[in-house]
């Protein structure tokens, strides 16, 4: 048996599986999967757990990394846009090993009440999403070919912009200048 039929075979079942109705409740029950912490905490204390981890994950620890972070997914964007399936394979390798990244990272943190936290449930549900992209990266089945679209729907580009190019600091809610690392407040 050939790896290419054994691919499509798989392929063939994750198709199958996602068409079954009681997969997404499973995926939403991974929300629920309880918060782990090195110091013990109230259940009802959660929702601070949760928030100290998000307003200060493990990712802030690489801040060298953050105008990298930006700059590789415009470059392969633009990649995509004038090359097409050529570029596939490194942007797929990206966004995978992205998504695993911060699966890790975002979802992790070391906080001074309950020490070193890790939201399971996170990052289940974006480990999950990170798996699928290295599956992709497999069997490159999008098509990346440059295709005519209607005007209607270039509206996401300046949203997505937007929340590209002007990060919120999650602590404090405010934006956040990415050149000089610090809080402001919006005028």
């Amino acid at each position: 048996m050939s790896t290419r039929s054994k691919l499509q075979r798989i392929q063939g079942k994750l198709d199958a599986l996602t068409k079954k109705w009681w997969l997404y409740p499973i995926l939403l029950l991974l929300f629920f999967i309880p918060s782990q912490a090195s110091r013990n905490f109230d259940p009802r204390e959660s929702m601070d757990l949760i928030g100290q981890v998000l307003s200060n994950p493990l990712i802030y620890a690489f801040p060298l990394l953050m105008p990298i972070a930006k700059l590789i997914p415009a470059v392969l964007i633009g990649g995509v846009m004038i090359f097409g399936n050529r570029m596939r394979r490194a942007f797929n390798v990206y966004v995978a090993l992205l998504y695993i990244a911060l699966a890790i990272f975002q979802t992790t943190a070391v906080t001074d009440r309950y020490g070193l936290v890790v939201i399971t449930g996170n990052l289940a549900l974006v480990l999950v999403v990170g798996l699928l992209w290295v599956w992709e990266v497999i069997v490159e089945r999008h098509n990346f070919a440059p295709r005519k679209r209607r005007l209607r729907e270039w509206w996401v580009v300046p949203v997505a912009a937007v929340a590209f190019l002007a990060p919120v600091d999650a602590s404090t809610m405010t934006k956040v200048d990415p050149i000089v690392k610090t809080t402001k407040w919006p005028k």
